[in-house]
């Protein structure tokens, strides 16, 4: 099975807050994603037949970091292998179009231990345990 990646638009939303639902981990509202000219900023796996399969986004900053987030899966997928070659994959796609940019670090957030482990499959390091994620509407 071929695994490709396409760009998230903004219809993406409805289908990413469903398996956000599914997970028990519900995405932000739209105007909270990165995002410009119709697209978010981030990318969807799918397979060779069109089905998605995950999907994640970048924050750009004025500086060399940027920041990976809302990592998350189709709840439908049920093949593990599968699953962990398309997040491996998103991790990957995440990481080298924010280095074509110009971007030297990748910072993100995680607590779900598979997820970490597919993060350390891609070079990434621990940074801190025990956090508390803080956000102030403005």
């Amino acid at each position: 099975m071929n695994l490709y990646w396409r760009f998230l638009n903004l219809n993406d939303y409805e289908l990413l807050s469903e398996w956000g639902e599914f997970w028990r981990f519900p995405l932000p509202p739209v105007d909270f994603l990165p995002q410009s000219d119709g697209l978010f900023n981030g990318f969807m796996i799918c397979d060779d037949e069109g089905l998605e399969l995950c999907a994640g986004f970048v924050y750009e900053t004025n500086s060399k970091v940027c920041w990976m987030e809302y990592i998350i899966s189709n709840p439908n997928m049920r093949n593990k292998d599968l699953r962990t070659k398309s997040i491996s994959l998103l991790i990957h796609f995440l990481c080298e179009s924010s280095k074509q940019k110009g971007y030297k670090y990748m910072f993100t957030t995680v607590k779900n231990k598979n997820l970490i482990n597919r993060y350390s499959d891609n070079g990434f390091s621990i940074g801190t345990k025990g956090t508390t994620e803080m956000i102030k509407i403005l």
